[in-house]
């Protein structure tokens, strides 16, 4: 070959017709399941070939068996700063221009979401358009980058719930049997679904991507030939580097067949040299040199997930000192699986292969975990203002530093609102509080418990709360509710007060009224009438939620 650069494909998705795709037994899983009308879903790591695989079983549905295909790319609909309304919009958007279907669906959508919830119009346009416009033939709808929706402020748990749906009205109602999906993603089904009541989704067959093996990596071996005198050795010897990843066996095989000086008979023998090249080109100051960007991606999952991070390293660091580990099924495995740097294999997880071993070494993990402790040991001296969804906590830290409690419990009320996605005088829904961020939360609690001195807080809510007969399970339980009530100062004499006589001294004179211990915050918009403390919200049920979270 002439144009050894032209070749291999490094990032992105490979066309349909690449020379250097590799068939794996994800290609003809995906495509027999497609094809005999199952749901499908891909969670796996990122540059695993996901979209690749898609875009090559897309094209072979539609020329092999007639169906017609669609694509939406969530990633491509809005940012976190995008409402549900919105989001909505975009991905019936992404359905019309997929399909090209025929119809005015700005002004459709206009009218029908006066009407009805944005996942309801959603169900409303596979029915009245999608399947109506697409008659007497099957209908596969690729969904893409489906871990986008964790970002969003609001709860896309009816999406999921839609999905199930049209999975299971196909007993129901025949046209839904023309109907499937395919999800694809950096996720576990456990993560697509906010509140844990809820069943993980999981429904549809799970497609397993694997690393590629040397059998079935052989379309590779072409452009290495005219540079290698043994192609297939050098592509076996690439394989022990990168275990089969594609991103790194593309990327590896394009450095072989593009290097400026090639393999040299006379200087070195060719394991030698294939060593020299991937310290020098990949592992020697692998962060300037990694583009297009691999490890920074791993490094930058791992080290992005708050409190998990420390767990996820120590958890590294195990394999790392015993080779492996037995594999299960826990949320902090999962969550080091989808970083990409371990595999499970037979039972027991691994590092995947020696590039990441020799990246992500035991002294890289040691000092990962020095900088977060020097870091948490700062923070004990600073207030920490994390917020999974940029909320500023500054004007509620000095209103609670100035021991300005009234003002400073409005200011929790509207913050959590943004949290949520919701308005001024608007109420939050129990399953918001429930499945509330975690490190917004803590932000919050934090504050309250120390410019309080641990007299107010959720955290003190809470144990209050379980003290009294409390279940931290997210369900409704009226004895503990009114005996916490009576705790707190928000029950008096059987009967929940009004939000006028919520009491803000913490330094009343010896005769006068102080606010209990776990008194605030309350949650509570500004008074409208006399409405009890207990009636904000669902109160009861709300509270109940919120109690049960687990980071209180």
């Amino acid at each position: 070959m002439n144009n050894y650069d032209k070749y291999y494909t490094v990032g992105g998705s490979l066309r349909a017709d690449a020379p250097t795709y590799v068939t794996r037994q994800a290609d003809d899983e995906l495509y027999k399941y497609l094809k005999n009308g199952e749901f499908c879903y891909i969670l796996n790591s990122r540059q695993m070939g996901k979209s690749s695989l898609m875009v090559r079983t897309k094209k072979k549905l539609e020329e092999d068996e007639g169906i017609i295909c669609g694509f939406v790319d969530l990633s491509g609909i809005g940012n976190s700063d995008v409402t549900s309304k919105q989001w909505y919009s975009g991905f019936i958007q992404s359905l019309v221009r997929s399909f090209r279907l025929k119809i005015d669906w700005r002004n459709w959508f206009r009218t029908q979401i006066e009407l009805s919830s944005p996942s309801s119009v959603l169900k409303m346009f596979i029915e009245e358009h999608l399947l109506e416009e697409i008659n007497r033939k099957k209908i596969v709808v690729f969904v893409d980058e489906i871990d986008s929706v964790l970002t969003q402020r609001f709860s896309l748990d009816d999406f999921f719930t839609l999905i199930r749906s049209c999975h299971e009205q196909r007993p129901i109602d025949g046209k839904y049997k023309r109907l499937t999906f395919a999800l694809l993603g950096v996720a576990t089904p456990y993560d697509l679904i906010i509140n844990k009541r809820n069943t993980p989704f999981n429904i549809g067959k799970k497609i397993e991507l694997h690393g590629f093996k040397e059998n079935e990596a052989q379309p590779l071996v072409k452009g290495l030939e005219g540079r290698i005198d043994n192609p297939k050795l050098m592509l076996k010897r690439i394989l022990s580097w990168t275990g089969g990843q594609p991103f790194l066996t593309q990327k590896l095989c394009e450095l072989v067949a593009t290097s400026s000086d090639g393999f040299k008979r006379e200087t070195k023998n060719e394991e030698e040299w294939l060593k020299g090249l991937v310290e020098s080109q990949i592992i020697e100051s692998w962060e300037s040199q990694d583009e297009p960007e691999h490890f920074k991606t791993i490094r930058d999952r791992i080290l992005g997930r708050g409190d998990k991070t420390t767990r996820l390293l120590k958890i590294y660091q195990k394999i790392l000192q015993q080779s492996e580990i037995k594999a299960d099924e826990s949320h902090e495995q999962m969550e080091l699986r989808l970083s990409g740097l371990v595999v499970k294999q037979q039972g027991k997880l691994k590092v995947y292969n020696r590039l990441y071993q020799s990246i992500f070494t035991e002294a890289w993990t040691n000092n990962m975990l020095g900088v977060i402790e020097v870091e948490r040991e700062d923070r004990k001296n600073d207030d920490d203002l994390g917020s999974d969804r940029a909320i500023d906590y500054t004007r509620l830290r000095d209103l609670l530093k100035a021991g300005n409690w009234k003002d400073a419990d409005y200011e929790t009320y509207l913050v959590m609102l943004k949290v949520v996605g919701r308005g001024e005088g608007d109420w939050i829904r129990d399953e918001e509080l429930l499945n509330f961020p975690c490190t917004d939360l803590r932000t919050i609690d934090n504050l309250w418990v120390k410019y309080s001195n641990g007299r107010f807080g959720f955290s003190v809510q809470k144990n209050i709360y379980l003290e009294v007969g409390g279940i931290p399970d997210g369900r409704f339980y009226e004895e503990a509710w009114e005996k916490f009530g009576d705790r707190v100062g928000w029950r008096v004499k059987e009967s929940w007060i009004l939000y006028r006589s919520v009491t803000f001294d913490t330094q009343a004179p010896v005769g006068h009224p102080q606010a209990p211990v776990g008194h605030l915050p309350t949650l509570r918009p500004r008074p409208r009438g006399r409405v009890p403390l207990a009636a904000f919200c669902g109160a009861a049920f709300a509270w109940s939620s919120l109690l049960s979270h687990r980071d209180l």
